[in-house]
């Protein structure tokens, strides 16, 4: 029998971890109509998008489960993040970062990329080489661009904002510099691309910190300076 001594705060998926006086870990199912019990865990997460991570016993090592309780796979990982979006991060015991889907399979090559990104964005998500630069790469395991950054940001509306030494540029999904290396950031929206420099002191010596945005279309074609304190979204050829 297991006496609950501890609950988590928050319910996942319709179950709390709950802990009992053997310092153990469960699961208990909040619907109201019944308890659902499983094995005893040493350290647990809480469910997300159906499925879990659990270590077992004195190993230091994590799992997968589902909602039953069952173990997913067989990859065993050092450290572990919730799934978000059908994929969740995973550190193998080779030390290299890595994806999985809810079958609990590597989704990129494994032992080739030091750390990658839990975020997929256009089917690509960013990846970093054990040099410590910065990549892409498919879901599927391609590698898109090889890792050449000291920086980079997810593909959004097929861009991606990366560093080439201090500053930001701005690539496509072929590796394509759209522009020089001489910008804060990007936002990146459907219709266009809004530069922005960051102005770290006023004209009077006063500390200041904003930003300033200017205007390119998303073929790098430049159409207004950094310049401006704000910006909008383009609506009936305004957008600054």
């Amino acid at each position: 029998k297991t006496t609950a001594i501890w609950t988590d705060s928050s319910s996942c998926d319709g179950f709390t971890m709950v802990m009992n006086r053997d310092s153990m870990y469960n699961f208990i199912s909040d619907d109201g109509n019944r308890y659902t019990f499983f094995y005893n865990y040493s350290d647990c997460m809480p469910f997300s998008e159906g499925y879990t991570f659990v270590k077992v016993g004195s190993a230091d090592i994590w799992s997968m489960i589902d909602t039953k309780g069952n173990s997913i796979g067989e990859l065993k990982f050092v450290d572990v993040k919730p799934f978000k979006n059908g994929y969740a991060w995973v550190r193998t015991e080779d030390g290299s970062a890595n994806l999985i889907g809810t079958d609990c399979k590597l989704k990129l090559p494994k032992g080739k990329y030091s750390d990658v990104s839990q975020e997929v964005s256009d089917g690509v998500l960013v990846v970093q080489g054990h040099d410590g630069l910065y990549g892409y790469a498919t879901v599927e395991g391609k590698e898109l661009i090889k890792p050449a950054y000291s920086y980079a940001e997810p593909f959004k509306h097929g861009l991606a904002p990366v560093k080439v030494g201090e500053y930001m540029t701005l690539i496509n999904s072929k590796g394509e510099q759209l522009c020089p290396a001489l910008f804060a950031g990007f936002v990146i929206t459907e219709d266009a691309v809004f530069p922005y420099i960051q102005e770290f002191e006023d004209k009077y010596g006063n500390w200041s910190n904003r930003k300033l945005y200017g205007l390119m279309t998303k073929e790098g074609e430049w159409l207004l300076p950094c310049c401006f304190s704000d910006y909008n979204e383009p609506s009936e050829g305004t957008v600054l």
